[in-house]
């Protein structure tokens, strides 16, 4: 049995983030993110991170879901680091509730209807009593932010 740690990107859904690719939970007040015209829509921006810029990851978009019409005043975001390759790169994913440490053992296969970009990112499935966790895969999701973030391409 391996530990995550959970959280809500809304609607329900549940994502369980390996321990060691969470650094720490951050409260983002909106009016310090700024945004970076011609990125993917998913980037909400940067904003300052103990002097160093930090990218700021609507979570719940990145991963095709639904998000809030309207943002809060304050973002609510679990601070990941690329634990396998380089512990230098960061980002900041926003969600919308933490659910805090959760015991995870025997993943279920992701349903044949994923698509394949969203198959890089996970691990697999959990159930832990009524609950459903999706299992983030921390290195897919630092892959794929290496490819080109531009909203044209």
């Amino acid at each position: 049995m391996a530990e995550y740690f959970g959280v809500e990107l809304g609607g329900g859904v549940r994502v369980a983030l390996s321990v060691g690719s969470v650094e720490e939970v951050l409260q983002l007040p909106a009016q310090e993110i700024c945004p970076i015209p011609g990125v993917a829509n998913w980037l909400l921006g940067i904003c300052n991170y103990h002097g160093r810029p930090l990218w700021v990851l609507q979570l719940a978009q990145f991963l095709e879901l639904p998000v809030p019409p309207t943002p809060p005043e304050t973002y609510t975001a679990v601070l990941l680091r690329d634990a396998q390759n380089n512990a230098q790169r960061q980002v900041a994913g926003v969600v919308y509730r933490l659910e805090g440490m959760v015991n995870l053992d025997n993943f279920a296969p992701l349903p044949n209807n994923l698509s394949p970009r969203l198959r890089t990112l996970f691990q697999g499935l959990a159930q832990v009593e009524e609950h459903r966790w999706v299992v983030l895969e921390p290195a897919g999701l630092f892959a794929t932010l290496q490819q080109p973030l531009l909203a044209t391409l």
